[in-house]
């Protein structure tokens, strides 16, 4: 996680046996950015991902599994 003047910087690694239907990047209470599994449905990578964030904004992820289970990461200020 690396917070720039205008944007962060971070990577991510989620994974869930139930397989994986999309993971938020939430930004102060708002979706930014959605992202789906590739060829694997159980895991996503993301590396390098830059998130319009400026300092004092809050980022957490919201992972949503193929059977509508939920969880949420911890938030990180930038």
């Amino acid at each position: 996680f690396q917070a720039g003047k205008h944007h962060c910087r971070c990577a991510l690694k989620t994974a869930s046996e139930d397989g994986i239907r999309s993971v938020a990047i939430v930004l102060n209470g708002f979706d930014v950015q959605n992202l789906q599994p590739g060829g694997d449905k159980r895991i996503i990578v993301a590396d390098n991902l830059e998130i319009p964030a400026r300092k004092g904004d809050f980022i957490y992820l919201r992972v949503t599994t193929d059977k509508n289970n939920m969880a949420w990461s911890s938030p990180r200020w930038a």
